[in-house]
């Protein structure tokens, strides 16, 4: 599933609601709160928004980091009139009561060649599965051995973690920081560095 196909399945969304005679509260749409984009629609009674907008279900590195976008329907709960001029209302997303949502999972991140895919959460911890599997194959191609270090050490990598495409969201507690021991074949050379692993992509850190 591309990108495209939110849009279109926001759109049939949106329909639905005005084959039931909503059409749109244009004033209460003036603000913004950090989505991709939302309608909100009225029947002269109540305020439904439809909106579009990111997820994250944050659990540990080694049972998978799972982001995506996520379509929101949810009925205004704030004392907000319907076909008011006024823009100052808002409505608040965390204030909404939840009519549905549908989330579509990352299945591959997004980079300058092509777009990300989304998917069903089983295709994504697969996918992340996988990432795991080809990192940690490596550090045994190279003779790696990694020890994770303590929590701390995600603060002090932090800044250099949100300058990377893609990950000015992030947090220090979401960021995993491993120190490679790599030894030469014959056991005596020896060389130590540092990786940070976010969202399951690792970073040289030095």
């Amino acid at each position: 599933m591309t990108y495209a196909d939110i849009n279109k399945r926001f759109t049939e969304t949106v329909m639905e609601y005005i084959g039931k005679g909503y059409y749109f509260n244009v004033a209460s749409m003036s603000g913004h709160q950090g989505e991709d984009g939302k309608v909100d629609l009225t029947n002269g009674e109540e305020i439904i928004r439809v909106m579009v907008g990111d997820f994250t279900d944050n659990k540990s590195l080694f049972t998978g980091w799972l982001e995506g976008k996520e379509l929101l329907v949810g009925r205004c709960t704030d004392k907000v009139a319907p076909n008011s001029s006024s823009t100052w209302g808002t409505i608040w997303t965390d204030h909404l009561e939840v009519i549905s949502s549908e989330k579509f999972y990352s299945v591959s991140e997004r980079n300058h060649r092509q777009e990300a895919w989304y998917g069903s959460l089983e295709e994504a911890k697969a996918a992340h599965d996988m990432r795991m599997s080809r990192y940690i194959s490596l550090d045994e191609r190279r003779n790696l051995k990694s020890r994770p270090l303590g929590e701390k050490a995600g603060q002090i990598v932090l800044d250099y973690i949100r300058s990377q495409k893609g990950c000015k969201r992030a947090k220090a507690s979401d960021i995993k920081v491993v120190r490679r021991d790599s030894v030469s074949f014959d056991g005596k050379a020896r060389k130590i560095g540092y990786d940070a692993i976010y969202k399951g992509t690792a970073y040289r850190i030095a």
